[in-house]
Protein backbone atom coordinates (compact mmCIF):
# COMPACT_ATOMS: atom_id res chain seq x y z
CA UNK A 1 0.00 0.00 0.00
CA UNK A 2 1.38 3.39 -0.89
CA UNK A 3 2.02 5.88 1.89
CA UNK A 4 -0.79 8.21 0.73
CA UNK A 5 -3.30 5.36 0.45
CA UNK A 6 -2.29 4.18 3.92
CA UNK A 7 -2.90 7.68 5.35
CA UNK A 8 -6.30 7.92 3.69
CA UNK A 9 -7.21 4.48 4.99
CA UNK A 10 -6.24 5.46 8.56
CA UNK A 11 -7.42 9.07 8.67
CA UNK A 12 -10.22 9.05 6.13
CA UNK A 13 -10.60 11.27 3.08
CA UNK A 14 -9.48 14.89 3.47
CA UNK A 15 -12.26 17.23 4.52
CA UNK A 16 -12.37 20.90 3.65
CA UNK A 17 -15.02 22.70 5.75
CA UNK A 18 -14.83 25.77 3.46
CA UNK A 19 -16.23 23.79 0.53
CA UNK A 20 -19.88 24.78 0.03
CA UNK A 21 -22.47 22.07 -0.54
CA UNK A 22 -23.46 21.42 -4.15
CA UNK A 23 -26.39 23.53 -5.41
CA UNK A 24 -29.77 21.85 -5.76
CA UNK A 25 -30.64 20.48 -9.15
CA UNK A 26 -32.20 23.04 -11.49
CA UNK A 27 -34.46 20.37 -13.00
CA UNK A 28 -36.52 19.98 -9.83
CA UNK A 29 -37.29 16.95 -7.73
CA UNK A 30 -36.69 13.51 -9.26
CA UNK A 31 -40.44 12.85 -9.57
CA UNK A 32 -40.87 15.95 -11.76
CA UNK A 33 -37.86 14.99 -13.87
CA UNK A 34 -39.21 11.46 -14.26
CA UNK A 35 -42.59 12.80 -15.39
CA UNK A 36 -40.93 15.06 -17.96
CA UNK A 37 -38.90 12.12 -19.27
CA UNK A 38 -42.07 10.07 -19.68
CA UNK A 39 -43.78 12.91 -21.57
CA UNK A 40 -40.83 13.24 -23.93
CA UNK A 41 -40.86 9.49 -24.51
CA UNK A 42 -44.60 9.52 -25.23
CA UNK A 43 -44.14 12.50 -27.55
CA UNK A 44 -41.47 10.66 -29.50
CA UNK A 45 -43.68 7.59 -29.79
CA UNK A 46 -46.58 9.74 -31.05
CA UNK A 47 -44.28 11.27 -33.66
CA UNK A 48 -43.09 7.83 -34.79
CA UNK A 49 -46.63 6.50 -35.15
CA UNK A 50 -47.68 9.64 -37.04
CA UNK A 51 -44.84 9.20 -39.50
CA UNK A 52 -45.73 5.53 -39.98
CA UNK A 53 -49.34 6.54 -40.57
CA UNK A 54 -48.31 9.03 -43.27
CA UNK A 55 -46.11 6.40 -44.90
CA UNK A 56 -48.97 3.89 -44.98
CA UNK A 57 -51.28 6.50 -46.49
CA UNK A 58 -48.73 7.35 -49.19
CA UNK A 59 -48.52 3.70 -50.31
CA UNK A 60 -52.31 3.35 -50.30
CA UNK A 61 -52.72 1.19 -47.19
CA UNK A 62 -55.61 3.10 -45.58
CA UNK A 63 -56.41 0.38 -43.04
CA UNK A 64 -52.81 0.39 -41.77
CA UNK A 65 -52.78 4.19 -41.75
CA UNK A 66 -55.94 4.27 -39.63
CA UNK A 67 -54.45 1.77 -37.18
CA UNK A 68 -51.29 3.88 -36.71
CA UNK A 69 -53.39 7.04 -36.45
CA UNK A 70 -55.55 5.49 -33.74
CA UNK A 71 -52.47 4.48 -31.75
CA UNK A 72 -50.97 7.97 -32.11
CA UNK A 73 -54.24 9.50 -30.94
CA UNK A 74 -54.35 7.29 -27.83
CA UNK A 75 -50.74 8.13 -26.98
CA UNK A 76 -51.51 11.84 -27.39
CA UNK A 77 -54.41 11.55 -24.96
CA UNK A 78 -52.20 9.74 -22.41
CA UNK A 79 -49.52 12.39 -22.76
CA UNK A 80 -52.09 15.12 -22.25
CA UNK A 81 -53.58 13.48 -19.16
Amino acid sequence: MLKREHEVALLGAPHNPATPPPPPSAAGPPSVQHSLDELCCLGFMVFAYSVRSMDRKMVGDLTGAQAYTSTAKCLNVWALI
